[in-house]
């Protein structure tokens, strides 16, 4: 059963302002007429799939995958993606590179 994130599809469930800012965790809920984001320059995005079929393309990549797959597109990295099947749910957790520790 589809989870009910609101009016724009999205949870926060925990945002860089609520901690050290480094990361932020979402629940994103999309219909296949619904595109995320695709291009962020200073943001990974680690994609976990909680329901759905998605095709996606990262760069040059594209390929489906399916709940409980998951993906990552990196900052400065384009990226599409579409649910495929009738509903599509996903966690998605945001590491903000302005915020990183230098090496």
């Amino acid at each position: 059963m589809p989870a009910n994130l609101g009016s724009n599809g999205q949870r926060v469930h925990l945002s860089g302002e609520m901690h050290t800012g480094t990361f932020s965790i979402v629940e994103f809920s999309a219909t296949p007429e619904v595109k995320p984001e695709a291009f962020c320059e200073t943001e990974d995005r680690f994609f976990c799939l909680l329901e759905g079929e998605w095709e996606v393309r990262v760069g040059e990549d594209q390929y489906q995958v399916k709940a409980g797959g998951s993906f990552h597109a990196p900052p400065g990295v384009s990226y599409d993606c579409r649910v495929i099947s009738p509903f599509g749910r996903a966690v998605v957790l945001l590491t903000h590179s302005s915020a990183r520790i230098p090496a």
